[in-house]
């Protein structure tokens, strides 16, 4: 592992709440998810269930006309990037990587797309394409899963940022007539709407798949969905380097290790053009 896994924040004074419900922002995303399957609004979801609830959950799926696929035993692990770490069959802390979905052969023909991405030995026009029919699996919008197969060595945040208008002042990049409800940077403080990485912050299609979404997440908890959207619309800068970020926002600093390009990456969100 390049970089120690981490992912913190730090509130301002008064805003002690944003850490406080950081938990039940995550929830509502993973509720949000389950939902958008048991709802019939795509095929599949990919979770990890914690073996201390697995009983549990696989009853409610049950319940709920769905069942679990598993892939893989994992360790999680708290960072920007979806580092897993392998764990032992008997390791009670444990999670089983898998996907939820009510059709059984797109369960197997995620756990095989997922089995060509892991492989270190698949070439890269094979880790691509499963990449883009993993995505398409998943319910993401055709352009995106495209967009996200094709980065490399990459910072997808910054490439989405690119993707749509923008401007540089000094170098660093402004992000301009974008869709708070599409921004990626503060996703793992439970801070985002939709979980893919879009192939702009103005896609229409993610920008109408979005609006399904943030149905959803209102009709469970309308109060947190909507205090998600408002700490999305207000200014925040993510400045990655050598693998660490700084994240500012209005609110809180954020602190994550992520992606790994030398080259020092600029996003500005909600700021307007700088000329």
């Amino acid at each position: 592992m390049a970089v120690i896994p981490c992912a913190e924040m730090m509130p301002i004074y008064g805003r002690i709440d944003l850490q406080q419900k950081r938990g039940a922002r995550s929830k509502l995303l993973d509720e949000t998810s389950y939902e958008t399957v048991k709802r019939d609004l795509r095929p599949a979801a990919i979770t990890a269930i914690p073996n201390r609830v697995y009983d549990l959950y696989m009853s409610r799926l049950a319940e709920d006309g769905m069942f679990f696929y598993p892939f893989y035993k994992v360790k999680m692990t708290n960072g920007f990037m979806h580092n897993e770490v392998p764990a032992k069959l008997d390791d009670p802390s444990s999670f089983t990587s898998g996907c939820i979905t009510k059709e059984i052969e797109v369960a197997k023909e995620l756990k095989r797309l997922y089995g060509i991405y892991r492989n270190k030995d698949s070439s890269k026009k094979t880790t691509k394409d499963a990449d883009k029919k993993i995505g398409e699996l998943l319910g993401y919008p055709d352009c995106c899963c495209e967009f996200y197969s094709h980065l490399e060595n990459y910072d997808p945040v910054y490439e989405s940022a690119l993707g749509g208008d923008h401007s540089f002042f000094n170098s660093e990049l402004y992000c301009l007539n974008s869709d708070p409800a599409l921004f990626q940077h503060l996703r793992y403080f439970g801070i985002n709407i939709i979980p893919w990485f879009p192939c702009s912050y103005s896609c229409k299609e993610s920008r109408r798949r979005s609006e399904v979404w943030f149905n959803v997440m209102k009709s469970l908890n309308l109060q947190l969905a909507e205090e998600i959207l408002n700490l999305l619309k207000k200014p925040s800068t993510w400045d990655l380097y050598n693998g660490q970020v700084l994240i500012t926002h209005e609110d809180f600093l954020g602190y994550v290790t992520s992606y790994f390009p030398k080259v020092r990456k600029v996003v500005h969100f909600n700021q307007g053009d700088i000329k």
